[in-house]
């Protein structure tokens, strides 16, 4: 699922006027269950990705370099 995608479910979700036809994830049985594991997936490869991109910088600090503004 994309970004995109998961920002609609979420849209979909809130607003109870809604029409669930509107979610990309209608033809799936458990929506809720789906698109908790797909938020929670996504949290946990940001999280990471976040974690990595501080691990570089903290490496290029140390080698002396400067990081960008």
């Amino acid at each position: 699922m994309t970004d995109t995608e998961m920002v609609k479910v979420m849209e979909v979700c809130k607003d109870k006027e809604m029409p669930c036809d509107d979610c990309p994830l209608v033809e799936y049985g458990d929506c809720e269950e789906i698109s908790r594991q797909y938020f929670y997936d996504r949290f946990k490869q940001l999280k990471a990705e976040n974690a990595a991109l501080r691990e570089r910088l903290e490496k290029v600090e140390l080698k002396g370099g400067k990081k960008d503004d």
